[in-house]
């Protein structure tokens, strides 16, 4: 009975460790964005964060772990073109404020390996789509952000025009 009550507390330790802390605009100007893991790590999550200024100390908020086994992991879906091909684990899709800088970083850590993580700034247009994915080789990780354009039904994905790397680079 004591070993069942301690695995159900590791569990809720584990899930609470997990879980999102980024809280979703309700009102408008808001965007819609989808964070995609192209990324198979294994065990190991790719952690999706973002922050209210560049200088990674301001209000840091857990989004998502994707591809790895969190538990808690706030994946989701606002049924956002082109993400039918992708695999539930390898995405969340969320919205976040628009008409300002958002600040995103995304990567992992592997143990007994350099930590990979991209910090990227962009600035969201209301009533858009946007996709940030992230890739992790042995040559290194990168990031992309590309917005999700709509010609009369025909979705596309173009490089988001206002995406750069931060002037620093943040580790969770």
């Amino acid at each position: 009975m004591m070993t069942k009550l301690l695995i159900v507390v590791a569990l809720a330790l584990l899930i609470q460790g997990c879980a999102s802390t980024y809280v979703e605009p309700s009102e408008s100007p808001r965007a819609k964005i989808r964070f995609v893991s192209y990324t198979s790590a294994g065990y190991t999550n790719i952690y999706v964060n973002s922050y209210e200024a560049e200088d990674c100390q301001t209000r840091k908020a857990h989004v998502a772990a994707l591809a790895g086994v969190a538990i808690s992991h706030h994946r989701k879906k606002l049924g956002m073109p082109l993400g039918n091909e992708l695999d539930e684990k390898n995405f969340t899709e969320i919205y976040i404020n628009a008409g300002r800088p958002y600040i995103l970083n995304m990567g992992m850590w592997l143990r007994g390996r350099e930590a990979c993580y991209v910090t990227m700034t962009f600035e969201p247009m209301e009533n858009q789509m946007y996709e940030a994915s992230y890739r992790a080789t042995s040559a290194g990780c990168w990031m992309d952000v590309k917005r999700i354009k709509n010609e009369s039904g025909n979705y596309s994905l173009t490089p988001e025009n206002t995406a750069r790397n931060s002037a620093m680079q943040c580790k969770p």
